[in-house]
């Protein structure tokens, strides 16, 4: 029968979620503690739906002691909420034990950890072998998602993105997971099996080794990259070799590497639990086990207090012969730490045991034999060879008690009334990209930071000799640098955020360096582009303390720039200076604060700008004063000009995407580009005046008088033009001299030939002894003016046609006479027509010429120009 929700009892919440509530419940019948979670479903999406079916059919069929069990489903339609009733694991989940053990600096026990992987493994044997053939991946098996009952067993739970994979399938597509504990074939976006669940196994057991996950990254990209390699810190040595070649087994990238569930549980690091492959049946042999375990714990505990003991008595003896100088000096319980804190007089316990005194004591029978190898044979110490400096032990030890006595959060200072001295450094690898659209410089730069810590001094004697060790930046002090005119969204500009070990000298003298990709804002002034120079910032300063409490200082003037770094092409870094400025913000005007300013100059690289695009368009703008040289009567002027128009059109849209889109301020190529449009426009426009000039003695009487007069007597004489010369040459061709003269050759050309013909008698009145003839357009012309005049004498009275019938030779000359007057008129217009378009065309070109050398000028004043 189903259950209600009267059926139970709420008892209190334990989480919530997006889509609801997870709750601490009571069975009314049995009493029974459970727990319930509340989902929303009419807030999910459709897939989130199928994914909660599939959560609940699969806890529903899944049934072994190491995965949470499912006892009930209740929905209710009404709220749209489904509460699905499962068994409650009050040992938490496994994140939560990893974060305690973090937080108190404490590593979890082997057994502990080799119990709960070999729960975890049979737990997914049973969900990749299924009775019924198929295979159930469980795609998500992290911390979060394991839970320990009271007697902390593992139950495997939150099977939202579980598949099944039935008989004829072996490979799931679909890209879901924690990225932490994805798989390489899931990052890469393959198919994959269940390897992929063996690869989310080992990143869980190598997390509950190092308390932190394999692969870390400040980016998904990198911890996709780190994934895919397979790149990972080894596992602490205190762990055996036998636990890491598992867990190093389970984190092959080539998934045909990793072991099958069957294949884990026959490695020897599992043979102490095969008896108890059931816990629920034999709870007694369990418990007799791990009792045995901790008696062996104990027996080798109470052998190194034996030890320890021997050890200390025969220092005891060796105390009592010193001298009163060895023994001052085996007195000084803080072995060596100089002003840091001189009231830790007494040696303190670790974990409540000896631990700490016994490597103290070590280190002075070893200080105190280091001349006698021989003694300390006789002792049992370590085979060392004191005589040739600090051993491992002398670095553990002395880390240790930096790790002790350090206070990440108090300034590393004696007097209160003194700052912490840093000095930044960089060099500047590289630049990456200059986006001058958004103002955003990105480069690749190395910081490197040095400053004294007062409480981390020692004597290099007591520790063998020790002068300099690394430590890991998160068990010292470190300054909060900031990066001031960040905009990276991932990196916050904290410098401090990057966890790379520290050198630590026996003065207090620490050195902190890290690469770094950096963007920051750059305020960009494109007004000389293509051939400008650029000034960008990199500010760094303490984000909380003032300059009483920490002072930044410069190391140098000019910041060193890398010479094995691979060039930007289009960015040249010319210098990078580094200033220090102190400045009162308004926020807190009580306070100074310092900062360390690295100004990046960069030369644009003009090259490519020149020859692609100064260089082309000052080609096309000289095609302009070519049009100059063309006849105005040659028909293609017109088209030639706007053919240039039209190429500089299309080259300019082709270009316009390397041009900064800022309206900041215009850049020289700009107006060298504007320059270049006006002349050509400029040209289009004086050809179409020049043509309306010289056609005008065809559809009127010519040139007006005004205009006659401004072009002759104004605009000539300032273009230096022969306006008399040019006339006489233009009309002396079809000049037909006295007109006497004229008729008299007429009529004896009529005489001998007996036809009259204008153009005989023109031809022998220019002297033209070689046959040469009037063009056909004259020919038409004076034709023309011939009919029109002997149909105007056609017209007379009949007493004028008696007198020509009288005198026909008479009329006949008077008709020849008047054509001749009114060609030459024609023939006046025209040639001052052709003079004005020459003097139309010569201002133009007067015009295009300023305009040009204007326009070379302003990129020739450029001072990166005038270097060249």
């Amino acid at each position: 029968m189903p259950s209600k929700l009267q059926d139970y009892d709420i008892l209190g919440e334990i989480g919530s979620g997006s889509y609801g509530t997870c709750k601490k419940v009571r069975r009314k019948s049995d009493q029974k503690i459970l727990v319930w979670k509340e989902l929303d479903y009419g807030k999910m999406t459709e897939i989130e739906k199928k994914m909660l079916v599939s959560e609940v059919n699969l806890l529903r069929e899944m049934k072994h002691p190491h995965i949470v069990r499912y006892y009930d489903r209740i929905i209710d339609r009404s709220n749209t909420t489904i509460y699905i009733v499962m068994e409650y694991c009050q040992g938490g989940d496994l994140g939560a034990l990893i974060a305690r053990h973090r937080k108190d600096r404490r590593l979890i026990e082997e057994y502990f950890i080799t119990k709960i992987m070999y729960q975890l493994v049979m737990a997914l044997q049973e969900c990749h072998r299924r009775k019924d053939g198929g295979h159930v991946l469980h795609r998500d098996l992290k911390p979060a998602n394991v839970f320990l009952d009271g007697n902390d067993n593992v139950k495997l739970g939150d099977f939202g993105l579980a598949r099944v994979l039935q008989h004829d399938t072996s490979f799931a597509k679909t890209f879901v997971g924690t990225p932490y504990y994805m798989s390489p074939e899931q990052v890469n976006k393959q198919s994959y099996n269940e390897k992929s669940d063996i690869w989310s196994l080992g990143c869980l057991v190598y997390e509950l080794c190092c308390l932190s996950p394999p692969f870390t990254a400040l980016n998904q990209r990198s911890l996709e990259a780190k994934i895919r390699i397979g790149q990972f810190r080894a596992i602490s040595g205190q762990y055996s070799q036998e636990l890491r070649e598992v867990v190093n087994s389970m984190l092959k990238v080539n998934e045909d590497h990793r072991p099958s569930t069957d294949r884990l549980l026959s490695c020897p690091v599992f043979h102490p639990f095969q008896e108890q492959r059931d816990p629920q049946s034999d709870t007694k042999k369990q418990d007799e086990f791990f009792r045995r375990w901790e008696r062996q714990l104990t027996e080798k505990q109470k052998e190194l207090e034996r030890r320890e003991k021997l050890l200390l008595a025969k220092e005891k003896d060796l105390t009592q012969r010193e001298s009163k100088v060895a023994r001052e000096e085996s007195n000084q319980q803080f072995l060596g730490f100089q002003g840091a804190v001189p009231l830790l007089s007494k040696r303190p316990l670790v974990n409540g045991n000896l631990a700490m005194d016994k490597e103290n004591n070590f280190l002075n029978v070893k200080r105190k034999y280091s001349q006698n190898p021989e003694k300390c044979a006789k002792l049992h110490l370590p085979d060392v060879d004191w005589r040739h400096g600090a051993s491992g032990l002398d670095e553990r030890l002395l880390i240790r008690r930096i790790t002790e006595i350090t206070d990440v959060n108090v300034l590393p200072v004696n007097n209160s009334l003194d700052a912490v001295n840093v000095t930044l450094d960089i060099t500047f690898h590289r630049v990456i990209d200059l986006d001058e659209k958004y103002q955003i410089l990105s480069s690749s730069v190395w910081v490197r930071q040095e400053w004294t810590d007062q409480l981390l001094k020692w004597n290099p004697s007591d520790y063998g000799g020790l002068k300099l060790i690394t430590i890991d930046s998160s068990q010292v002090w470190q300054p909060d640098i900031v990066l001031y005119n960040n905009v990276f969204g991932e990196f916050d500009g904290r410098l401090d955020n990057v966890k790379t070990r520290v050198r630590v000298h026996n003065d207090g003298l620490c050195y902190w360096a890290a690469p770094f990709v950096f963007k920051t804002s750059c305020h960009i002034n494109v007004q000389d582009f293509p051939y400008d120079k650029q000034m960008c910032t990199l500010k760094f300063g303490s984000w909380l303390f003032h300059s009483k409490q920490l002072d930044l200082f410069q190391k140098r003037d000019n910041a060193p720039v890398a010479q094995d770094s691979v060039d930007n092409g289009e960015w040249e870094i010319t210098t990078v200076k580094i200033e220090k400025n102190i400045i009162r913000y308004d926020c807190c005007p009580d306070d100074l604060y310092p900062d360390i300013t690295f100004v990046i100059n960069l030369q644009r690289r003009s090259l490519f700008y020149t020859y692609n695009l100064v260089i082309p368009n000052l080609i096309i703008a000289l095609l302009a004063f070519f049009s100059f040289h063309i006849p105005v009567e040659c028909g293609e002027r017109l088209s030639f000009v706007i053919t240039v128009l039209l190429s500089l059109t299309v080259f300019l849209l082709l270009v316009a995407e390397s041009i900064p889109p800022t309206s900041e301020a215009v850049p020289v190529i700009g107006l060298f580009f504007t320059s270049s449009i006006i002349e050509v426009a400029l040209a289009l426009i004086a050809t179409g005046i020049s043509l309306k000039v010289y056609y005008s003695y065809l559809y009127g009487k010519g040139l007006s008088p005004g205009l006659r007069k401004f072009l002759f007597y104004r605009v000539a004489p300032l273009l230096r033009l022969d306006t008399d010369h040019q006339n006489n040459h233009c009309t002396s061709k079809w000049r037909v001299g006295n007109p006497l003269e004229f008729v008299k050759k007429l009529t004896k050309k009529a005489k001998r030939d007996g036809d009259l013909s204008i153009y005989n008698v023109n031809a022998e009145n220019n002297g033209r002894d070689d046959g040469e003839t009037p063009t056909s357009l004259q020919i038409n012309e004076l034709n023309l003016l011939s009919l029109s005049t002997l149909s105007e004498s056609t017209q007379g009275t009949m007493p004028e046609r008696g007198k020509r019938k009288r005198n026909p030779l008479s009329a006949e000359l008077e008709v020849i006479a008047s054509a001749v007057k009114d060609h030459r008129e024609f023939e006046k217009r025209a040639a001052e027509c052709r003079i004005a378009a020459a003097i139309v065309d010569r201002a133009f070109m007067v015009m295009l010429i300023f305009v040009f050398f204007a326009s070379a000028v302003i990129i020739l004043h450029l001072p990166s120009m005038r270097k060249l």
